[in-house]
């Protein structure tokens, strides 16, 4: 018996490349081993011809497969920010971990208010932050958004470019995160004692975004 579930890892399917197209043959793969004591080992549903889609650019990455019937989408794909655990924890009053380089080449990581717009991921900052000068430099960063309060976790990784604008006043973006995490009294109260400051604006956009959710998509050394 084969089952469908939305999201596949392209490791289970048999894979060809064919002038620039990547060619996915969805036959019945063996046995997913059951890397939790609660999660059962599945088949990947049969299909019968292989279905092609273009990788999507840059990124090495292939958009979607067809998996029973439906199109998937993969890790890397922008397309996952439309997922609806993406989704949640875009929302959420989670903060995100902001990953970078610093001025010595060693990484840090800290954690920061964002604001989605739909295309960006926006965080206002202090205009002496030491980590403008370090985003300068070099503005590859990645970011996570993860919830842990509850099994399943559920986890938002992203990798992008940063950029950085220099404001007289707050970051509008900065203002809408407030409230999120604040709330509708305390967010716009702490926002007034920054009124009049300089502020950065750095917006990041997305290169490259994964999701798991410990039920469909796991860490890639579980399903190796």
């Amino acid at each position: 018996m084969h089952h469908s579930f939305p999201h596949c890892s392209e490791r289970f399917c048999r894979r060809r490349h064919v002038e620039g197209l990547v060619a996915y043959d969805l036959k019945p793969s063996p046995q997913i081993r059951n890397v939790f004591t609660n999660v059962q080992p599945f088949h990947l549903s049969p299909v019968e011809k292989p279905v092609y889609y273009p990788a999507t650019a840059g990124s090495g990455m292939v958009t979607a497969i067809l998996c029973g019937g439906a199109a998937i989408v993969q890790q890397g794909s922008l397309e996952l920010l439309h997922d609806p655990v993406a989704e949640k924890l875009l929302q959420s009053a989670i903060p995100a971990r902001l990953a970078y380089t610093w001025m010595d080449g060693t990484p840090r990581v800290v954690p920061v208010w964002f604001h989605w717009t739909g295309e960006q991921f926006v965080i206002g900052s202090p205009a002496r932050a030491p980590k403008l000068q370090a985003l300068a430099a070099d503005p590859r960063v990645a970011l996570t958004i993860d919830d842990y309060t509850g099994w399943p976790y559920s986890v938002l990784m992203v990798r992008g470019t940063a950029e950085i604008e220099m404001l007289d006043d707050v970051v509008p973006e900065y203002a809408l995160s407030a409230e999120r995490y604040f709330g509708a009294e305390q967010g716009p109260a702490w926002v007034s004692t920054l009124r009049g400051k300089p502020m950065a604006r750095i917006p990041i956009t997305p290169i490259w975004v994964g999701i798991l959710d410990f039920e469909t998509r796991f860490p890639s050394a579980l399903t190796a």
